[in-house]
């Protein structure tokens, strides 16, 4: 099953006469993480419903009344996934909003968020295809949920303002470089990801001494 496959609202429209209560709930997304679990150990094609339930510590019975097919499993857990990213990134910048260092927030989060995923870097050595395609298939995710969450500062950025380069533009650019950090092994002298905290750090203060400076002059 590829990650392209369209998602489909899995609340629980596999199993419609399950009452949507905290238990269903609670099933639903212990299911969706053993799924996870399972194809970073075992990859997206040996996946079986019994090693889902195994992990899950559920019948297979009771995997199949939330998900009857592995298709919908899969489109379940693309669905989780994007819920996931959305609501983690939103959370990690609330305390950001106020002129707190906002990119610098961003891009941390989303180092951890690849490096600290449950199966994407153990995908890395069992399918390594399916996470190349995984990333592009959910390019448009990460741009939208970015772009949306590194605003006003990108738009504030004296090279965006003069028309130089669109934040648009710089928001792909710093995703690109962050995939690439994921997917690109790293020695223990490479200094190229303390350059780019640097250069985070020096927008972040910049923009935080235009937004001081407007202040003082209303």
């Amino acid at each position: 099953m590829p990650p392209s496959s369209p998602v489909a609202n899995q609340s629980p429209a596999a199993a419609p006469h399950l009452r949507n209560d905290g238990l269903v709930e609670e099933t639903r997304l212990k299911i969706l993480e053993a799924a996870l679990k399972t194809i970073g150990r075992v990859g997206p094609h040996r996946l079986t419903m019994t090693d889902v339930s195994d992990v899950a510590r559920v019948s297979r019975g009771t995997v199949y009344r939330y998900f009857a097919t592995r298709d919908e499993l899969f489109e379940g857990v693309m669905l989780y996934e994007t819920e996931r990213f959305e609501r983690d990134v939103n959370d990690r910048l609330a305390g950001t909003d106020a002129g707190g260092p906002r990119l610098t927030g961003l891009v941390e989060f989303l180092l951890e968020y690849l490096e600290g995923h449950p199966a994407l870097n153990q995908l890395l050595e069992v399918d390594p295809r399916y996470v190349l395609e995984f990333l592009w298939k959910n390019l448009d995710t990460f741009r939208t949920v970015t772009l949306g969450a590194s605003e006003p500062l990108l738009s504030r950025l004296p090279l965006v303002e003069s028309g130089l380069v669109r934040e648009e533009a710089l928001n792909e650019l710093l995703l690109r470089v962050l995939i690439s950090f994921f997917l690109l092994p790293r020695t223990d002298d490479d200094e190229s990801l303390a350059a780019l905290g640097v250069v985070l750090r020096s927008l972040d203060t910049n923009d935080s001494e235009q937004s001081l400076s407007a202040e003082g002059a209303r």
